[in-house]
């Protein structure tokens, strides 16, 4: 969570889901004709992914070495 606020804070953003290159533009048709859609590189799924795992995986850190401490305790 700690993580996630501090990269909000500093982008000024809530979200990195929208982040994306596009690599070929898209386009549209007369109806007859399907569209072809654009072709982009969304890389802001892949940081909110990131932000994500490093989170969960710290927690899981914290937890274990919780249980350690309180197993060398006994």
């Amino acid at each position: 969570m700690f993580l996630a606020g501090v990269a909000r804070v500093i982008t000024r953003r809530s979200d990195f889901k929208s982040l994306k290159v596009i690599l070929k533009e898209g386009v549209v048709n007369m109806p007859p004709t399907p569209s072809i859609p654009a072709v982009t590189l969304n890389y802001g799924m892949f940081i909110n992914t990131v932000i994500d795992f490093v989170i969960v995986a710290f927690c899981i850190f914290l937890v274990v070495k919780g249980l350690n401490s309180l197993k060398k305790s006994k």
